[in-house]
């Protein structure tokens, strides 16, 4: 993947680079939320599919952390109620940002 996007409500369409880390946070928030609204972890222990081991969380923070290090992080943000034309159009302005940017890099 090239870039990874956020989404969201706002009172005007947008977007803006955010970093590594915020990213990173973001995801790693996600994936909680989403175990705990699915009851996976207790599921998956119940039926003895993953037992909990020391370190599988830092673990899962590193290979996430691998990823989203390769990519531009953005949050974008929609008006509601708006066109979502012009938010594909920030979205396509900051990938070729983005890809101007690394063809630059890769010239210098």
């Amino acid at each position: 993947p090239q870039a990874l996007f956020f989404l969201g409500l706002a009172d005007q369409t947008g977007c803006r680079p955010i970093s590594t880390s915020v990213a990173l946070d973001r995801l790693l928030a996600f994936d909680q939320l989403a175990k705990e609204v699915t009851a996976y972890a207790q599921f998956a222990a119940a039926l003895d599919l993953a037992a909990p081991r020391p370190g599988r969380t830092q673990h899962h923070r590193t290979a996430l952390e691998a990823l989203v290090s390769q990519m531009s992080c953005y949050e974008l943000w929609l008006e509601e109620g708006g066109d979502l034309t012009q938010a594909s159009h920030r979205m396509n302005q900051a990938l070729l940002a983005n890809l101007k940017a690394s063809e630059d890099d890769r010239d210098n």
